[in-house]
């Protein structure tokens, strides 16, 4: 036999493997896909801002240069129409005319869960210092643990900033300019400096990716490589008893992989804000999500080949989809929706809320439970059908 003649010999082996063939091309043409439709929407949503102002000058008050003058602007309604109508940085969601501590409490709680990006404070000379050309201070509330979000604020408020000084021209035109200064303090949702800053900065993002890359490797073959199963149909043991058993066995010991990785990141320093307990149920609940999918992927492929390479289609859309790469606000709608449907996002969001902001992600939480469940369910349905040669 010669050299053209194996290769001849490995093309016929290689096309006769249609399955595998086909996986081998399509998961990177489908990878490529979510990658390009990733950007789908803009890149860059507007910032959700609450507005806290005590502006309150009564008109007749002003004096400029000594004389007493009667002036009809209020520049906090025109920096709130410039907000609300000529600006698609910034999102208006709130005008707060509260007491400062009880606003900054309801700003900070806001931030904290993510249903705000950014508060600013207008204080009771906001008008009275642009009408005499005094320098204006403003204060704005960030959570400053990530940095491009600090940093995209700050940048769209210097943009907000030139258009309230453009409206000031166009309502004084003796307007000399004022110096308009803004300060960050920072509402800051991060590890503390005497924590284990690697560990757990690293966490949300390592943790799920760890338990649920070991659990579904662990499962993704175990239909497919136990030959004796065929006969052992033919007996009384039913379908269901066969997968059922299994899903026990292998839970069991996706339980004690998640308990034991719970007790070395303890055990290094862990930092959770939230209730501990609830976040070792978040790593179980995980774990058993992992070993579900890996019984689903197992229970329709046909080969030990085409089970591992559906098991890494599974792992590279879970990480491309968690947010982790690529933000998730960058991803198109159907994206996002397609994302709900694999675990790492959601034990992601739950971790981060959890460990950095004290919030039981319930949503979240929801959904990681649901696939759980869900895959279990796909599993049983597929084996129910799937055809055995005896």
């Amino acid at each position: 036999m010669n050299l053209g003649s194996l290769i001849i010999k490995e093309f016929r082996r290689i096309k006769s493997d249609k399955r595998s063939l086909a996986l081998m091309f399509l998961v990177p043409i489908i990878i490529i896909t979510f990658f390009g439709l990733s950007a789908g929407e803009s890149l860059t949503s507007p910032y959700r801002i609450i507005v806290i102002t005590h502006d309150h000058l009564p008109q007749s008050t002003l004096s400029v240069n000594g004389t007493l003058v009667i002036d009809s602007h209020d520049y906090s309604d025109i920096f709130f129409d410039i907000l609300e109508n000529q600006t698609e940085s910034f999102e208006l969601i709130e005008i707060d005319k509260s007491s400062l501590t009880s606003a900054l409490e309801s700003a900070e709680d806001q931030i904290r869960l993510e249903e705000v990006d950014v508060a600013v404070y207008l204080a009771e000379n906001f008008t009275e210092s642009i009408s005499h050309h005094r320098n204006l201070t403003f204060k704005l509330y960030i959570d400053g643990s990530d940095s491009r979000v600090r940093e995209g604020i700050t940048t769209a408020f210097q943009e907000l900033l030139l258009l309230l000084i453009s409206e000031i021209q166009s309502e004084e035109e003796n307007f000399s300019g004022s110096e308009f200064v803004f300060n960050l303090p920072t509402l800051e949702f991060v590890v503390p400096s005497w924590e284990n800053q690697v560990l757990n900065n690293v966490m949300p993002v390592v943790i799920p990716f760890i338990i649920i890359s070991a659990t579904m490797n662990l499962s993704s073959t175990v239909i497919i490589t136990e030959e004796p199963l065929g006969r052992m149909l033919l007996t009384s043991m039913s379908r269901r008893d066969v997968i059922l058993s299994k899903c026990i066995m292998y839970n069991f010991i996706g339980f004690i992989q998640s308990s034991l990785i719970f007790i070395m990141v303890y055990s290094f320093g862990l930092f959770v804000q939230g209730p501990i307990e609830f976040f070792y149920l978040v790593m179980i609940l995980t774990s058993l999500t992992g070993i579900n999918i890996g019984l689903f992927i197992s229970s329709f492929v046909p080969t030990e080949d085409t089970a591992n390479q559906a098991y890494l289609f599974f792992l590279i859309i879970s990480m491309v989809l968690s947010g982790n790469m690529v933000p998730v606000n960058r991803f198109n709608a159907s994206l996002r929706i397609i994302g709900n449907f694999f675990p790492v996002l959601h034990a992601r969001n739950i971790i981060m809320d959890l460990a950095y902001r004290n919030v039981v992600n319930v949503t979240a939480f929801t959904w990681l439970f649901g696939l759980s469940l869900g895959y279990l369910m796909l599993t049983f349905i597929f084996y129910r059908f799937k055809r055995y040669d005896v």
